[in-house]
């Protein structure tokens, strides 16, 4: 047996066991590869999607601006529904673009690990990267920073904020009420125990991008079709002007009589969703109109294509707000607009963020006239997708001053860059 053994590795040389050492290794890469890629495959297998490289995939299609978003658009035209996509060789994922799909997925509470970790770097994990009980818990708990009582108050730091940027006189201030960072301070569970640091720096990091890079990005696109749009504007401005006939200032019931102003506020987001995309982990296995959706699968819930889908929308790239009327919303499936996200991870700061654009549309629109220039417009090329909708060279709109009695002077008109 000694002489067997001795024979062996007499006869394995060096280059023979590097030779050895390779073939192994490529042996394993080649079968995690093929292992990974039938998963991915298996993932999207009951789905039709467009053409795509065997490498790349759809990388140089599926791109986060404006030629990305016109991808999509011609895919919901062509597979209404949703549609499979490849990042390249080896990430798959299920494109959703209708109600239908969307409803039933949205109920779900997890989320992509992957696009998680990337924005938890910087954000830390608030409640929008949060999962199951974790999740559950601060959602409770953060709750009641967004009741209507505690919006109330807030209705005069939008205003004060609205004059700085009109510019007036800078009047901000703190106000005597329970801000969000109280409630924050003040949270505890059900065990008495209240937020650690970590977790109120990283809820005020958080919404502070919701908050800010989000609704910026509504209130910019809104000032922007109406600008498009003269007699929208128009009707809004007539509305606006009766809520400031016995003074300046603005009350939550006074922004309940603005009918036309929602319907244009709503139509803006349809066309330019503050948030285009959102993404989403299967967390069970689905049926969408007949075909399976495995657990696992990656999706990529398109609001932007969503909201512009043809066989929901009649001329979708029309601005109509008269799309949003009780009677129209009654017509349409229950997911068609979904600016907000749906389900139970939709947005808890949504009727926060709508005071706060109602309020500064309102502001602007008492004091100025807004128009656009032919060389200032937007087309899809410009448009940029990262986290929150935005133009490539802001958005230019011309603004004219109003007189004393709420009348457009002839005047020259200045241009204001909004960076969106």
């Amino acid at each position: 047996m000694f002489e067997v053994l001795e024979w062996l590795s007499a006869s394995w040389s060096p280059l023979s066991f590097l030779l050895s050492v390779f073939v192994i290794a490529v042996f394993s890469i080649t079968a995690a590869f093929i292992f990974v890629l039938g998963r991915a495959y298996t993932h999207v297998r009951n789905f039709d999607g467009p053409p795509c490289h065997l490498i790349k995939g759809h990388l140089e299609q599926a791109t986060f601006d404006g030629q990305g978003l016109r991808f999509h658009q011609k895919c919901t035209e062509l597979y209404k529904t949703a549609y499979r996509i490849w990042f390249g060789p080896l990430k798959s994922a299920v494109v959703l673009c209708h109600p239908d799909a969307v409803k039933p997925l949205l109920r779900t509470t997890f989320k992509d690990r992957t696009v998680s970790h990337l924005l938890a770097a910087f954000l830390g994990v608030g409640l929008g990267l949060q999962e199951g009980e974790r999740w559950k818990n601060t959602r409770r708990l953060l709750t009641p920073a967004f009741h209507f009582e505690t919006i109330q108050p807030y209705i005069k730091i939008f205003q004060e904020s609205a004059d700085v940027l009109l510019p007036e006189e800078e009047a901000l201030r703190r106000q005597e009420h329970f801000d969000f960072l109280d409630i924050l301070l003040e949270a505890r569970r059900d065990d008495g125990q209240g937020l650690t640091d970590e977790e109120i720096r990283a809820e005020v990091r958080t919404f502070m991008f919701a908050g800010l890079e989000t609704v910026t990005s509504a209130i910019s696109w809104i000032l922007y079709c109406l600008a498009l749009h003269p007699e929208h504007q128009r009707k809004c401005r007539q509305e606006i002007d009766l809520l400031f006939e016995n003074g300046n200032d603005l009350h939550r019931g006074n922004l309940c009589n603005v009918p036309h102003l929602k319907l244009c506020i709503h139509e803006s987001m349809r066309l330019y969703s503050p948030v285009p995309i959102i993404c989403r982990l299967s967390d069970k296995e689905y049926e969408i109109q007949g075909r399976t959706l495995p657990s696992g699968t990656f999706l990529y819930v398109n609001i932007f294509a969503l909201h512009r889908n043809p066989h929901i929308w009649k001329n979708p790239e029309v601005f109509d707000p008269l799309r949003f009327t009780e009677e129209n919303i009654q017509k349409r499936p229950s997911h068609a607009f979904i600016p907000f996200s749906s389900g139970r991870r939709n947005c808890i700061g949504q009727n926060f963020a709508m005071t706060e654009i109602k309020s500064t549309i309102a502001m602007i629109l008492h004091r100025f006239e807004l128009t656009v220039s032919k060389d200032s417009m937007v087309s899809m090329d410009d448009l940029l997708t990262v986290l929150a909708l935005r133009s490539k060279n802001g958005l230019k709109i011309n603004i004219n001053p109003r007189d004393n009695n709420h009348n457009t002077p002839t005047v020259s008109f200045e241009q204001a860059h909004i960076k969106c």
